[in-house]
């Protein structure tokens, strides 16, 4: 079995706002969801806390009992941990990790090590990455075609990857021509 972990920031279902709708705002990833296991997560944070989400993921460890405000990849991180890539690599498994962050955010450089990780495809790097269409963070698109990549590989793998495109702000006109509006006031 080869396993794809996507981490979307940023993303929540539509319905849950209780909103009526032209059209479904996410038919593609309910397709998904209906033919394949899928559920809710909860996250530890919000507003800039996707690292410890990441964190949480990949460790199995919870950041809740940190004082407010930690960022344990920037603080505590500083040794080999228990975690998702070393459990999968002891497995055979080849591990890389797709992140579309600049190559300082968070410590992820030397976390990554730490965690695990074979490989790490930093996006930003890579020369001419298309760009998201609010201009400097690389594309979903770029995202999904390095996993592809990373999937050719070696089998079986794991593929941790982290789009970051869904950062704000939303209302830079990329969405003006869409027929996709809410009914509710």
């Amino acid at each position: 079995v080869n396993l794809i972990i996507y981490l979307v920031e940023s993303l929540m279902d539509p319905a849950d706002l209780g909103f009526r709708y032209t059209s479904d705002p996410i038919p593609n990833l309910r397709a998904l969801r209906a033919r394949h296991a899928g559920g809710y997560g909860v996250v530890p944070g919000r507003f800039g806390g996707s690292a410890n989400t990441e964190f949480e993921a990949l460790t199995g460890m919870v950041s809740a009992f940190l004082p407010e405000g930690s960022v344990p990849y920037r603080q505590y991180v500083r040794q080999r941990l228990p975690s998702l890539p070393h459990a999968l690599k002891g497995l055979g498994y080849a591990t890389t990790a797709i992140q579309a962050d600049p190559i300082y955010y968070y410590n992820r450089e030397r976390v990554y090590d730490l965690l695990g990780f074979d490989r790490v495809m930093w996006l930003r790097k890579i020369p001419g990455v298309e760009r998201a269409a609010r201009g400097d963070w690389p594309s979903d698109q770029a995202a999904v075609r390095a996993i592809i990549q990373a999937s050719q590989a070696a089998r079986p793998f794991f593929i941790f990857a982290f789009p970051s495109s869904t950062h704000g702000p939303h209302n830079f006109g990329t969405y003006r021509g869409s027929d996709l509006e809410v009914l509710d006031a």
